[in-house]
């Protein structure tokens, strides 16, 4: 486990990064390897519940978190990762990817353009 005490203002309010209120946060990784079949050790799916059941526990414990390097399923799972910047996030996607082309890996939105934005016919 490595753990890393961040103070909030030396990020840039304006990135889209979402951040955990408060003046200082903790950034904690969980390091977790599976060795190689048939040498052993816990298989991935046991390290990917593990890791789920540690997201639930926080979840069900009230703690502010953020977590990266996660495939979230729903747009109402990325509302809740990006909190009270989620409008400002979806508003710049529309502004500055009218053709919905950029960034398609994480699937937060679809890659076709939204009907809400401007009709070039």
């Amino acid at each position: 486990m490595i753990e890393k005490t961040i103070i909030i203002t030396r990020w840039d309010p304006n990135m889209s990064a979402a951040l955990p209120d408060g003046e200082v946060f903790y950034q904690v990784a969980l390091l977790q390897f599976c060795r190689p079949y048939p040498g052993g050790g816990p298989a991935v799916m046991e390290l990917v519940a593990q890791n789920g059941a540690v997201v639930d526990a926080c979840r069900s414990n009230g703690y502010d978190f953020k977590i990266y390097f996660r495939r979230y399923h729903t747009e109402a799972d990325w509302a809740r990762h990006f909190g009270a910047k989620w409008a400002r996030f979806v508003e710049r996607k529309a502004r500055y990817d009218t053709l919905a082309i950029l960034a398609p890996g994480q699937k937060i939105f679809a890659r076709t353009p939204s009907s809400s934005r401007v009709d070039r016919s």
